[in-house]
C-alpha cells in the first residue's frame, strides 16, 4: 500500500500555480508557504462515510520514522524545485515550479492520528527541533475525530 503525502503550496497572492519573476533577472522567485499533509497510518479504523481511507479499514500504523520520511521527502521536492529539478517516474517527467519553503505540517492524510498517538507525538517532537527540521510546534496541526 502507498501512503498519502500532499504538498500544498500557497503563494502570497492566493494563487496555487503562479511563478513571479523578479525585474532584475528571469529567475523564477516564489513567495509564500507550503503546507505538508502527512499520514499517520495506512488506512483507518474510524470508518467515516465521507472518507475513502476509512472505507479501506486500518491496515497498520506508521512508525515515527515513516512519518518523518514523508516530511524529509517533501523537503527534498522543495529543494529540487529550486534548482530546476524534475520529478521522474518510469513513464512521466514533470518539471517542478519553484515551491515556497515548508512552513506548516498537518496530520490530515491517511489514518487517525489519535489511534497512533505515540508515533505522532514522537514525530512532532523531532519535526519541531531547530537543529533538524526547523519547524515551530505552533505550525504543526493534528486533525482528529478524537476516538
Amino acid at each position: 500500500w502507498e501512503v498519502e503525502t500532499v504538498l500544498i503550496p500557497f503563494w502570497a497572492d492566493g494563487g496555487h500555480k503562479k511563478k513571479i519573476r523578479n525585474n532584475e533577472s528571469s529567475t523564477p522567485t516564489t513567495i509564500g508557504r507550503t503546507t505538508v499533509c502527512v499520514s499517520s497510518q495506512v488506512g483507518c479504523r474510524q470508518g467515516c462515510t465521507f472518507c475513502a481511507t476509512g472505507k479501506m479499514g486500518k491496515l497498520r500504523s506508521l512508525t515515527t520514522d515513516e512519518i518523518l520520511a514523508q516530511l524529509f521527502f517533501a523537503k527534498k521536492i522543495v529543494r529540487l524545485s529550486k534548482i530546476g529539478g524534475d520529478l521522474q517516474s518510469e513513464d512521466t517527467r514533470l518539471p517542478l515550479l519553484p515551491l515556497p519553503e515548508i512552513t506548516n505540517i498537518v496530520f490530515m492524510g491517511m489514518g487517525e492520528p489519535a489511534d497512533n498517538a505515540a508515533s505522532v507525538r514522537g514525530a512532532i517532537r523531532i519535526m519541531s527541533k531547530n537543529e533538524l527540521f526547523q519547524l515551530s510546534a505552533t505550525r504543526i496541526t493534528v486533525s482528529t475525530v478524537a476516538p
